[in-house]
């Protein structure tokens, strides 16, 4: 089974995500000691980035531009076109 470009995408954020909190974490526990805080704020800068990114891949997800999305997108913005001329421009 292989790995779509978009959830290695998402992958590769919410390592980041985890990466960035333990550094956190080291840099909170170096400078203060605090090995309790510094679990705590290494590990809820860590669950918001992976949170962000389970979200972001859902997205992708559900979201997956389709010939009918592309259609409705297109005539919605023809219509948005069409009444902001109407304002400027009235008959």
């Amino acid at each position: 089974m292989s790995v779509e470009r978009p959830a290695r995408r998402w992958v590769f954020v919410g390592g980041v995500g985890v990466l960035c909190g333990a550094l956190l974490a080291w840099l909170f526990w170096s400078l203060t000691g605090g090995a309790v805080a510094a679990l705590v704020i290494g590990a809820l800068t860590a669950s918001i980035l992976v949170v962000l990114a389970i979200g972001g891949g859902r997205y992708n997800q559900n979201f997956q531009v389709t010939v009918e999305r592309r259609a409705e997108a297109l005539a919605k913005r023809e219509r948005v076109r069409k009444a902001i001329e109407e304002t400027h421009h009235p008959k």
